[in-house]
């Protein structure tokens, strides 16, 4: 793996295993998990609050809003937030080659076309291409009107591409009731996560394991990122091998989200 990773220095990585407890509940959606990692007191705020917004969408919209998906099988789904672009993105799509397990990108629209050979080459690998808004805006912070223009707007683009999907990941996870009823009857459904990797928030290695691994569950959606960042995502990419090597010894299949719908 030394072809994969990133700058000249890597960190020392320990193995963290996956705790044998879990406080998963077998529901439509489950909880979104809490992070295990020590954070800011604003940071913890912040999540706990958009944990219980999202709990919210997922009993007011159990077929289109969800955090996880109701299987009892050890599948589960990686996912890979505002690509793509020439750096993260083809580094994370080394690994998974490497592997040969299979994620879903939510892409930002407007960087398509400039990086439109990594989408390809995704695709060709056998990943789902999915749709993550045009600019990037904060859902509950524009019209529904504004938000439906950026979601059609980025589809407009990925079908320029032969890609169809129906499946939106709102930036920031959380949309008001309102564009979710839009986005419904457009035939959308809203995917956010029941495991955040938080690899937006901590560069540690070590901490990126921790946050997934200690949260585990059979139809699980995990959010990790594969652009931007100052050091363009090099925690991700040094944790995710680990994450891989830890989940298929405990038996996971790794799947993309639409797979994971239709199962």
């Amino acid at each position: 793996m030394e072809a994969i990773t990133a700058g000249p220095d890597p960190v020392e990585l320990i193995d963290i295993k996956s705790s044998k407890k879990s406080n998963w509940t077998y529901t439509t959606s489950a909880p979104i998990t809490q992070p295990p990692i020590n954070m800011d007191e604003n940071t913890r705020a912040h999540l706990k609050n958009f944990r219980n917004e999202a709990a919210k969408l997922c009993q007011l919209y159990p077929g289109t809003f969800l955090s996880s998906l109701p299987t009892q099988k050890k599948k589960i789904a990686l996912t890979f937030d505002d690509g793509p672009d020439c750096h993260a993105t083809t580094k994370v799509l080394d690994i998974l080659e490497y592997y040969n397990i299979p994620a879903t990108f939510f892409v930002i629209g407007q960087t398509v076309d400039k990086h439109r050979e990594v989408i390809y080459r995704a695709i060709k690998n056998g990943h789902e291409i999915a749709n993550h808004s045009w600019s990037h805006i904060r859902p509950t912070s524009v019209s529904t009107s504004e938000l439906i223009s950026e979601v059609e707007k980025t589809q407009a683009k990925l079908q320029e591409m032969g890609i169809t999907t129906k499946v939106f990941r709102p930036p920031y996870g959380l949309i008001t009731p309102q564009q979710m009823e839009a986005l419904k009857a457009l035939g959308y459904k809203a995917v956010i996560w029941s495991i955040d990797s938080m690899d937006w928030y901590t560069s540690n290695p070590q901490e990126i394991v921790q946050c997934v691994l200690s949260n585990v569950h059979p139809g699980a959606i995990i959010l990790m990122h594969c652009a931007g960042g100052y050091d363009n995502r090099r925690g991700t990419i040094e944790a995710l091998p680990l994450i891989i090597s830890a989940l298929k010894r405990e038996g996971y299949e790794f799947v993309t989200i639409q797979q994971l719908i239709n199962f």
